[in-house]
């Protein structure tokens, strides 16, 4: 049974110099000629073979990503009621009050927010791939970095350099996956990484409490353990993500798992203004555009209330 597509499908649809589908070998001769003949070619079994294809490549990986993400910024309220009311508690080692520790997550979300729109700009330029393994390399080593610090003015600093190095994480995850989904299928690979996230708090908790148990070992405290391992294991992670993340459709990477005529599948579908490239130019004007949308402060007001109802538990 052929796919069947709607006119709606069809005006979203872009073709840039695609082949039509006769063959594998002559799958770039004709479907910028016509679309509808190419995209309606693929039946629905293939569409959703296909479609199983990149949800395989991209949702478990997404998934931890995101998981890790959450732990490594989570850690730092699991390592505050480490040894407790002992002189290897991070309070009593660093020389901090309980009100001058909470300032350790404000601090880190500030530079987040400060550095999220320039990391996602430069996203545009650097390919996926090479941006987020950058993003999670080098908040390992900032976060493994913080079992070096030795006062409050250390661990703020920490803090502030492991926002910025996170900052761009997540959207550009949601950015890339507009390469490979539409619209109305970006609930599921949503839905994993919040899934995901949900789990980040149990995980984290549990992974704290363990390494607890190494307080002292090699001169080290619980929570400086906590920092270390967590950080090693993102910088580990960090090559994972180099070398099992794709960039687009149509990217050499791309090749070792989708078939050409997949790959121009995968691409054709897309609504005309999805990132299918790197673009080393962009348009400010498309910044500005988004600026002025209402809708873009509706979901920041919205996004906004979820946070608060969450962080006043």
């Amino acid at each position: 049974m052929a796919l069947d597509l709607g006119d709606d499908d069809l005006t979203k649809a872009k073709i840039p110099g695609l082949a039509s589908v006769v063959t594998l070998d002559s799958s770039q001769s004709d479907a910028a000629a016509d679309p509808r003949a190419f995209l309606a070619s693929f039946t629905t079994e293939e569409d959703k073979a296909i479609r199983r294809k990149v949800d395989r490549r991209f949702l478990w990986l997404i998934g931890l990503m995101y998981i890790i993400k959450n732990i490594d910024y989570q850690n730092a309220a699991n390592v505050k009621v480490l040894q407790v009311g002992q002189p290897s508690n991070v309070l009593n080692e660093l020389g901090m009050t309980a009100d001058q520790y909470n300032w350790v997550q404000s601090i880190y979300f500030i530079s987040y927010i400060i550095f999220e729109v320039p990391s996602n700009l430069l996203l545009k330029k650097v390919s996926p791939r090479n941006w987020q393994f950058r993003i999670f390399l080098s908040w390992g080593i900032v976060l493994a970095c913080h079992a070096a610090v030795k006062n409050k003015e250390g661990m703020y600093t920490a803090r502030f350099f492991l926002g910025m190095m996170e900052a761009g994480m997540f959207p550009g995850i949601a950015a890339q996956l507009c390469s490979w989904y539409r619209s109305d299928e970006m609930g599921k690979p949503i839905m994993w990484m919040f899934g995901f996230q949900n789990c980040s708090g149990i995980v984290g908790a549990v992974l704290a409490y363990g390494i607890s148990y190494m307080d002292g070992l090699g001169g080290l405290s619980a929570w400086k353990w906590v920092y270390l391992l967590e950080g090693i294991a993102t910088i580990l992670f960090s090559f994972v993500v180099y070398f099992v993340l794709p960039d687009y459709p149509k990217s050499q990477r791309s090749n070792s798992w989708l078939m050409p005529r997949e790959q121009d599948y995968l691409e054709a579908r897309l609504s005309e203004n999805a990132p299918k490239t790197n673009d080393a130019e962009f348009d400010k004007s498309e910044i500005f555009a988004s600026l002025r949308k209402p809708r873009t402060y509706s979901f920041m007001l919205s996004h906004r209330f979820s946070l608060t109802s969450e962080a006043t538990v």
